[in-house]
């Protein structure tokens, strides 16, 4: 199973990639190594993970205070966000539309 960004997901991973790479180029490669070894394991098992609205799922990284928010397409694993875990409801609420 293969896995693509949709919509501002990209845009987010970007963001925050950036962030962490302003601190230290190794912090933002183990952010990208991490969200890579998270996306592969959802494509061998795309149920895991906290069910959410209209079939979607999310994940947390597990050093970084990110949330992977997705949805198994069957072919392939929709990523709707990547979002630090302290947005407000009124951003989950928009995710949950995507």
């Amino acid at each position: 199973m293969s896995w693509r960004f949709i919509e501002g997901a990209l845009r987010e991973y970007l963001s925050a990639l950036a962030y962490y790479d302003e601190i230290s180029l190794k912090l933002a490669d183990r952010f990208a190594s991490e969200f890579r070894a998270s996306m592969a394991y959802l494509c061998v098992h795309p149920t895991v993970g906290l069910l959410g609205p209209r079939s979607t799922r999310r994940r947390r990284l597990r050093s970084f205070p990110y949330i992977i928010v997705f949805r198994d397409s069957g072919d392939q694993i929709d990523v709707l966000a990547v979002a630090h875990e302290r947005r407000g409801d009124d951003y989950w609420e928009f995710v949950f539309e995507r």
